[in-house]
């Protein structure tokens, strides 16, 4: 039979506590001697306290008789206050990256929007696209008298007349008579003539001239308009079929981006964003895991439920660790020095005040801040392993509509989980012993 080497209580085989004194039995060891009894009149009267009989009781009672106790239970809800916090800090970076994927997600799909946009425009264009017709030119001609050309078949004409009248050389001597017997009775008439001739043969040979030139302009005009259509035309042909051709290729090559902008958009969804939901999923199940062993490890009332939180346990705990304190109640206990420390500022209670102003921690909280930047900056790796597991997912599922392989997590994280399991058993099994110990106290 072995017995508690501090106090002489019987132990079993399995016993880690001692379940009078709370000893530790790998602190104080055990014995096979019972211990000397005393046999005072005070032991003897002694009676189950009022104040234990809540549930409960007999576990904080058990705690507070020792201070080894309560550095215990307080480094064990510490370990357990500081998983919480970076499982915190694993499900705030998760938030983040998803955030940031919808944010790709959103992008995507304004890509895709702007691209159908531009679609439907090229489609209007092909459709409302309209072959130009040649306009041809109007033909305008202008007459021109021509009285240089006048003038000289005036004075040809006068001199010819004037040269055969002399001569005595018809039909001209009738001419030249008309002109000298222009005075005579009937030589009106007779310059009249003249002047007709005279002036009418040059004109109407000026007319004449200006209608050839007219029909000859009117023909290059028309042949030039039929060569200057032609070659419109086939420009028109050309520019169409380029035109359209350009058209069809754009729109080809944006049919072409929005079905990878759709496949990217689809494997952001169905891989990463995916992915990131079950690693939150798991992160989340973790926390709850923990804190319903938290609840059950401070459900024996130990610690009121104010100081349960990272920042007052592990300070509490420095307080033991560090000889400050050697109980929790009391003047002297380490409920009552937390009060005064942070009522004189000498502490912070919150970790994120701590975390915003390093340059003010108190000596006695510097630890906590240097576990916290350590955690942050572990919690940086493990969120990279998330990152390397999203690319390969990205990699194996190249088509994002379907899955053509399975989703990947992060191997770290998991291990990550798989220690805070293992090490809740061992805390879960601590709180279980010293709750059956504690039964047998008085």
């Amino acid at each position: 039979m072995k017995y508690c080497s501090k106090c002489g209580n019987i132990l079993k085989e399995s016993d880690v506590f001692c379940a009078r004194c709370g000893a530790k039995t790998s602190v104080f060891g055990v014995t096979d001697k019972p211990a000397e009894k005393k046999t005072s009149t005070k032991a003897k009267a002694k009676t189950k306290p009022a104040e234990y009989e809540a549930p409960g009781a007999r576990y904080t009672a058990a705690v507070e008789k020792n201070a080894i106790a309560v550095t215990e239970y307080l480094k064990r809800a510490s370990e357990m206050e500081w998983e919480k916090y970076e499982i915190d800090q694993i499900l705030k970076g998760l938030s983040t990256k998803m955030e940031a994927t919808d944010r790709e997600i959103e992008k995507e799909e304004q890509a895709i929007a702007n691209y159908n946009d531009k679609i439907a425009q090229i489609e209007r264009k092909i459709k409302d696209y309209k072959k130009q017709d040649y306009r041809r030119k109007v033909f305008n001609f202008k007459f021109k008298f021509d009285l240089k050309l006048f003038a000289i078949i005036f004075g040809a004409l006068l001199a010819v007349f004037a040269i055969g009248g002399l001569a005595s050389f018809p039909p001209f001597s009738w001419v030249f008579n008309g002109i000298v017997s222009a005075g005579s009775p009937g030589g009106h008439f007779n310059l009249f003539i003249v002047l007709v001739l005279l002036f009418g043969i040059p004109a109407l040979a000026v007319a004449a001239v200006q209608l050839v030139k007219y029909y000859r302009d009117k023909a290059e005009h028309e042949r030039s308009e039929d060569e200057a259509t032609i070659m419109y035309e086939e420009e028109q042909a050309r520019l169409e079929r380029d035109a359209l051709e350009s058209y069809n290729n754009d729109l080809s090559d944006y049919e072409n981006i929005v079905k990878e902008r759709e496949n990217e958009k689809a494997r952001l969804v169905n891989v990463v964003l995916k992915g990131l939901e079950n690693e939150r999923d798991a992160g989340r199940a973790e926390r709850r895991d923990l804190e319903d062993t938290l609840e059950r490890y401070y459900s024996n009332q130990v610690l009121y439920p104010r100081y349960r939180d990272v920042v007052p346990v592990t300070t509490m705990l420095d307080y033991f660790q560090s000889g400050r304190c050697s109980e929790l109640s009391g003047h002297g206990g380490a409920f009552n020095s937390y009060e005064k420390d942070l009522k004189s500022n000498a502490i912070m209670a919150q970790l994120a005040d701590i975390m915003a102003k390093p340059e003010s921690v108190a000596e006695s909280q510097k630890p906590i801040l240097k576990k916290a930047e350590s955690i942050k900056k572990q919690v940086a790796g493990l969120l990279d392993t998330v990152n390397a597991a999203a690319g390969r997912n990205m990699a194996n599922n190249p088509v994002g509509d379907k899955l053509s392989a399975p989703l990947e997590t992060s191997k770290e994280l998991r291990k990550l989980y798989e220690g805070f399991r293992a090490k809740k058993a061992e805390h879960m099994e601590y709180v279980d012993s010293v709750d059956h110990y504690s039964r047998q106290w008085f």
